[in-house]
């Protein structure tokens, strides 16, 4: 004989009630979707992986292969802003004069070190020398900050070039970083 527990108190039909739909929401909003998502890209695997394969059957042909090539370095410039002075050396050391020159700096001297990666992040260090007032520098610095591309500060020393002038020597060591 099977026993089967009739709910004759509505206290507990309620507490039974409210258990299951508790779990039926957890089932919902919590696994449902990461079951989708996953099968989603489960779905997206193969159907790249049939493209593949159906490339290769069909031989792209190299000129194709040039302009799809040509398509996505557009996207990207399109995505990191079109402006490649941005991503590399010169492009940054030729922004860091122009800053310089209106807001009134001399550079006595740029020494670019050595191209180090760490991880996927390429970085330059990068040793600056240069005298002026304080305001000017502290304009260099500000707009410094103000760029799209990723610079930092390691080092900063700024010295008096002499006691009785305002002008001072800021030697700063930055590190530009050009993948990001």
């Amino acid at each position: 004989m099977a026993y089967i527990m009739i709910f004759r108190e509505s206290k507990w039909k309620r507490i039974t009630l409210s258990a299951a739909g508790i779990f039926a929401f957890i089932i919902i909003f919590e696994i449902i979707p990461v079951y989708n998502e996953l099968l989603s890209n489960v779905f997206e695997y193969f159907e790249i992986k049939s493209n593949y394969e159906s490339s290769l059957i069909n031989k792209v042909s190299a000129p194709e292969l040039e302009i799809r090539n040509n398509n996505i370095k557009r996207e990207i410039n399109s995505i990191l802003g079109g402006d490649q002075s941005n991503h590399n050396l010169s492009g940054i050391i030729l922004k860091l004069n122009d800053i310089a020159n209106e807001v009134n700096i001399q550079i006595s001297s740029i020494n670019p070190q050595q191209l180090k990666q760490k991880d996927k992040l390429l970085s330059q260090e990068i040793e600056i020398i240069f005298k002026s007032r304080f305001e000017n520098i502290y304009n260099f610095v500000s707009k410094i900050e103000k760029l799209n591309q990723v610079i930092l500060f390691k080092e900063i020393s700024i010295l008096p070039v002499n006691k009785f002038k305002q002008d001072l020597e800021f030697k700063s060591v930055i590190e530009v970083y050009f993948n990001l």
